[in-house]
């Protein structure tokens, strides 16, 4: 009778086994994630969150860097031609922020 002696596992094995229950697992949650992915509903509701999300954004970001640009435009020293383009621009740009179009009310 051949008496077999349980193989001992080497540490590279131990990881191997490891990574590949690793992988198994990730790519349980990839096939879960791909059909909600592919879902039509989950892709609709997706699109429209993505869209207000940058409309948003956007608003946000010239609402910002307008009056933070203005500021730093006027601070810099322009040489003369070039300072009195950006100084009409300017004045442009704050007239038409302030003089906002009037509510006309019913009566």
């Amino acid at each position: 009778m051949d008496s077999q002696k349980p193989r001992s596992t080497s540490s590279s094995e131990k990881d191997l086994v490891k990574a590949v229950g690793s992988l198994n697992q990730f790519l349980a949650h990839a096939r879960r994630d791909m059909r909600m992915y592919l879902s039509y509903r989950h892709s609709i509701v997706r699109s429209f969150l993505k869209g207000i999300m940058s409309g948003l954004g956007a608003f946000v970001a010239v609402a910002i860097a307008t009056p933070i640009v203005i500021l730093l435009l006027r601070g810099v020293q322009w040489p003369p031609i070039i300072g009195k383009i950006v100084d009409t621009i300017l004045i442009q740009i704050e007239q038409s922020r302030v003089h906002l179009p009037a509510r006309v009310d019913d009566q």
